[in-house]
């Protein structure tokens, strides 16, 4: 397979995939489906691909080797098995789905039709998250980490139908929607989680903001004996937002931080300028703070960002290696490097978190089966 034939469902966030298929080069978008038809009808008209109006004729085609599965979150589950029941590799952005009973059909339907099913764990493609990684032997064994973060307002407002996302029964809350990236990212750092101690605000705003959810706050432990806190909200202040991560060892600290997310910006064209990236990370120890570099991509990547105007910035380097990992693990017969299994576990975490707060007691990850 020299192309891959890409379909996708979804024209907000599938339009930043799509324009990630078109950088790559070795993946040729055919057709897009959408409920939002003159969006849907101005993209085909203007790129060249397939305009169609039912997502199941989309994953049917024959034309088509491979689905982006870029919808509402209680959506995913039901596109993805269909596509690949059709005999389709697909790719479900992030959270794959909203419990590990909903993963554990995913994962059974891309084994039994012999197909890759990528979860969108984009924060394992943060630059900051790429390079804690590598640093993290340098503050030695680590003890504890906390992130703390907000999403403004106009984080998902700007796009169309997106409303979705502050409505629990399509996003699956908070916790799924917003904490699971951050909660996963920590997973990947430190390994598996022993128990989640959760408080979820988001019931005390519901009827005073209607329209947004709160967050919450959750306690976890890890197998290794490091302990992490999780704090985030969504919708208060704020137009645009932040975060800050912290990670103490016990020979030095690293500290990300990303505050003023430009959302507005998201889907504009540039020049791949690094100027974009307004984010810090930090490594310091006893010899003093040192700041680390946040450039991730390769030279011939980084010329695909100019040569195609994507903004160099977090969430399109993120979609980028996510869209690169996934078509070669299709088309070189590569092993994804983060996976359905990986997406699973995050989620049993979160499905812990939910209960942990309603029960309102501390909840060990074994109680849950893993």
């Amino acid at each position: 397979m020299s192309k891959l034939r890409v379909g996708i469902i979804g024209s907000g966030r599938g339009w930043l995939n799509a324009r990630m298929i078109m950088a790559r080069g070795d993946g040729e978008v055919v057709a897009m489906s959408s409920l939002d038809e003159p969006t849907l009808r101005r993209l085909a008209s203007e790129r060249g691909f397939r305009a169609v109006t039912e997502w199941e004729e989309l994953v049917a085609a024959d034309d088509i080797d491979c689905v982006f599965v870029s919808v509402p979150n209680y959506l995913h589950e039901r596109m993805a098995v269909r596509a690949l029941e059709e005999g389709k590799h697909v790719y479900v952005d992030y959270p794959m789905t909203t419990s590990a009973a909903s993963a554990d059909r995913m994962i059974e339907a891309a084994r039994k039709a012999g197909k890759v099913l990528a979860p969108g764990l984009t924060n394992r493609w943060e630059p900051g998250d790429i390079v804690m990684k590598e640093k993290l032997p340098l503050i030695g064994a680590p003890v504890m980490a906390s992130f703390i973060g907000h999403l403004g307002s106009a984080g998902w407002s700007h796009v169309e139908g997106g409303e979705w996302f502050s409505d629990p029964s399509k996003s699956g809350g908070a916790f799924r929607a917003l904490s699971i990236h951050f909660v996963d990212s920590m997973r990947n750092l430190f390994g598996e989680v022993r128990w989640v101690d959760a408080t979820d605000d988001s019931p005390r705003y519901s009827e005073k903001r209607k329209s947004h959810f709160a967050g919450g706050t959750l306690l976890l432990e890890f197998e290794n004996e490091a302990s992490a806190i999780v704090q985030e909200t969504y919708g208060f202040a704020y137009e645009t937002g932040g975060c800050r991560f912290q990670i103490v060892g016990m020979e030095g600290l690293l500290e990300y931080s990303l505050w003023g997310w430009e959302f507005e910006h998201r889907y504009a064209d540039h020049g791949g300028e690094d100027e974009l990236f307004d984010s810090s990370l930090q490594l310091i120890t006893r010899e003093g703070p040192e700041e680390l570099g946040l450039s991730v991509l390769s030279d011939e990547d980084r010329d695909r960002f100019k040569s195609h105007r994507l903004p160099y910035t977090r969430e399109y380097v993120q979609a980028y290696l996510d869209a690169k990992d996934f078509i070669r693990a299709i088309i070189e017969g590569r092993p994804l490097t983060n996976t359905a299994q990986d997406a699973r576990g995050s989620i049993v975490v979160i499905d812990a978190a939910y209960l942990s707060a309603k029960e309102g007691r501390r909840v060990y990850l074994e109680e849950l089966g893993r």
